[in-house]
């Protein structure tokens, strides 16, 4: 009687295993358990970042028209490109963010292009450093006892970076 698997060699039966299938399967599924733990856990993530949007408080500049005569002095300023939001959209950057530096001096010829300036701010008595005051207007004051005098005092200190 025939075995099967059974093969005869010289008067002896020798049974011969089936041949091992190459199970990669458990390989196969444990990847792509792997692969969905990966997307639960990194997925959210993704999908609730949100956005963050900062606006500036913008003032009506146009009444301010300074002098050549006002602005007798030599402008050096640093012009630097700043992730903060600059106030009133000026090109320099500055700011009420008070991680940055007082501006004492070296302000910019068109300064009050975009800031509303005091009638005194290009004074030579006037060497502080500029501060916002609570009327709206810029001033080189701050520092100073009388700071923002005849202005409502002092709103903010304007800052570069």
């Amino acid at each position: 009687m025939a075995v099967k698997g059974a093969r005869e060699k010289k008067g002896l039966i020798m049974y011969q295993q089936p041949p091992k299938k190459n199970n990669n399967n458990g390989f196969i599924i444990l990847g792509i358990i792997a692969g969905i733990v990966a997307l639960i856990l990194i997925l959210p993530n993704f999908m609730n970042k949100s956005t963050t949007t900062t606006t500036a408080t913008t003032y009506d500049d146009s009444y301010a028209t300074p002098s050549v005569a006002s602005q007798s002095h030599t402008t050096f300023y640093k012009n630097t490109a700043t992730p903060y939001v600059a106030v009133n959209n000026n090109p320099w950057g500055y700011d009420f963010d008070n991680t940055g530096n007082l501006i004492y001096d070296e302000i910019p010829g068109n300064f009050c292009d975009y800031f509303k300036c005091a009638s005194d701010f290009w004074s030579n008595n006037r060497n502080g450093y500029i501060v916002e005051c609570m009327d709206g207007q810029y001033s080189r004051t701050g520092g100073y006892a009388n700071v923002c005098e005849g202005h409502g005092g002092k709103k903010n200190t304007l800052y570069w970076h």
